[in-house]
């Protein structure tokens, strides 16, 4: 069986079109002497790869493994959490040679936004003016981030979705129930 060959380089930290988050990557593993030397797997098994990866406050983090094959292609996997801030992946070189691989992460604004948001409804705060200035702006920065013809299809859904919370029969729908007694026909 032919082997394939993966080696694990020092983390790197990688937040995309942003300044620097405040990101810990430790304990990448598979790991032979912190990557001085390659790990090896038969080519088509399965690698997994595990790393704590840890921030200050509540954000959400997500991470990826990127691995880098002999011919210069770019494969990137998604880490999931798994618990006590480890993330795990598993990658499958398809092709003879070194590969490199190295962890990445970055903080998910929106997930973190919206996390935020439900512990607050969780906990009854009344007013959320704030957090929705906020999801406000994020949406707002997500519509440019997006191709010209994309960012149009989603201007006009966000325009129907803000009609619709506004439409005669959603503010029906939230009027409270009214009782009505009727008295029989013919009776008194």
């Amino acid at each position: 069986m032919a082997l394939g060959t993966v080696t694990g380089e020092n983390p790197v930290v990688s937040t995309p079109r942003s300044a620097p988050d405040r990101i810990l990557i430790e304990d990448v593993a598979p790991s032979l002497d912190g990557g001085r030397w390659p790990v090896k797997r038969a080519l088509g098994t399965s690698l997994d790869v595990e790393a704590t990866i840890l921030r200050d406050g509540h954000d959400v983090i997500e991470a990826a493994v990127e691995v880098d094959a002999p011919d210069d292609t770019r494969a990137v996997h998604a880490l999931a959490p798994i618990g006590g801030d480890r993330f795990v992946g598993s990658v499958a070189p398809t092709d003879l040679g070194l590969h490199r691989f190295r962890v990445v992460a970055w903080v998910n604004r929106w997930a973190s936004w919206r996390d935020e948001v439900g512990r607050k409804v969780a906990a009854g705060q009344a007013s959320l003016t704030g957090e929705a200035a906020e999801g406000a702006v994020l949406l707002r920065k997500a519509l440019r981030a997006l191709p010209a013809a994309e960012r149009a299809v989603a201007s006009i859904a966000a325009s129907g979705a803000a009609r619709s919370r506004s439409s005669p029969a959603r503010a029906r729908a939230r009027r409270p129930a009214r009782r009505c007694t009727t008295a029989p026909a013919g009776g008194s």
